[in-house]
């Protein structure tokens, strides 16, 4: 009998952490299901999901729990299944804004007020593109119970983003294919899912579509944008690209005729 089991890891960075876990769970005869790790700071971090025979648990968590004296701490702990989340509507969030304390709280705490579960959240602080000002970004993906009204939660979040002085795009996803992943266990990740930041990333860009097209002829934009610009919004965003390209090589923008062009492929 397979006993599954969930383990957040963490300590100081360096080469081998992945090992000394892996080496672990294997010695024991367990399989390594699913995990989330990266570098946070100096730190090492992540979360994992384990299988491990019956008759090797309580050795595996002893064997896990003696690696603080290597400077990695191990909490495990069982895995409680779940049943499917067979009611709700799946949506994904994307915030980007100047960097302050308490975005996180304001909008998580909207959330939960609707009893909206947060079933992934990534946050990131990078460098404004011109500005060198700090921005945050978050992705988020969410389940939303039925008794909740999209449109409603909708609002909420955007007088939120106003007084945060965020930009917030809020997307409601297709129902999971049948007997997919997300389907079978909630939290579960399948393709439905890949083309999410994509999307995500062209609606919190459109805003500022004026300034990169301006600012690529000193400083080319990143190929991405142009794949996703072009990807989702067709021939008119294939317009774009053709006269901004056309005026890489020049050096010199008209930035009245650069704005008419993105005016009209926009709207």
């Amino acid at each position: 009998m397979q006993i599954p089991q969930v383990m957040t890891v963490i300590g100081h960075d360096r080469p081998g952490l992945v090992e000394l876990v892996a080496s672990l769970v294997a010695e024991h005869g367990g399989n390594w299901l699913e995990s989330r790790m990266c570098r946070l700071g100096g730190e090492f971090a992540g979360i994992l999901r384990v299988h491990v025979p019956a008759e090797q648990e309580a050795a595996l968590r002893q064997a896990l729990q003696s690696l603080s004296s290597r400077g990695l701490t191990v909490v495990i702990c069982a895995d409680r299944e779940v049943s499917p989340a067979s009611v709700g509507r799946w949506a994904v969030l994307d915030i980007v804004g100047q960097d302050r304390p308490g975005i996180v709280r304001q909008i998580s705490h909207t959330l939960a007020g609707r009893g909206v579960n947060v079933e992934e959240l990534r946050t990131e602080c990078v460098s404004a593109p011109m500005s060198g000002e700090t921005l945050f970004k978050a992705q988020a993906k969410v389940h939303v119970p039925d008794a909740c009204p999209m449109e409603e939660l909708r609002r909420d979040l955007e007088m939120i983003a106003g007084d945060l002085l965020v930009d917030v795009a809020f997307e409601e996803l297709p129902p999971p294919e049948p007997g997919s992943a997300r389907g079978r266990r909630r939290g579960g990740r399948s393709s439905w899912f890949a083309g999410i930041r994509r999307r995500m990333l062209l609606k919190a860009d459109e805003k500022r579509l004026g300034t990169f097209v301006g600012h690529r002829f000193a400083h080319p934009v990143d190929g991405a944008l142009e794949i996703a610009l072009a990807e989702e919004r067709g021939a008119a965003d294939e317009r774009v690209g053709a006269n901004a390209g056309a005026f890489d090589g020049r050096g010199v923008v008209d930035a009245a005729i650069d704005l008419e062009v993105v005016v009209q492929a926009l709207g």
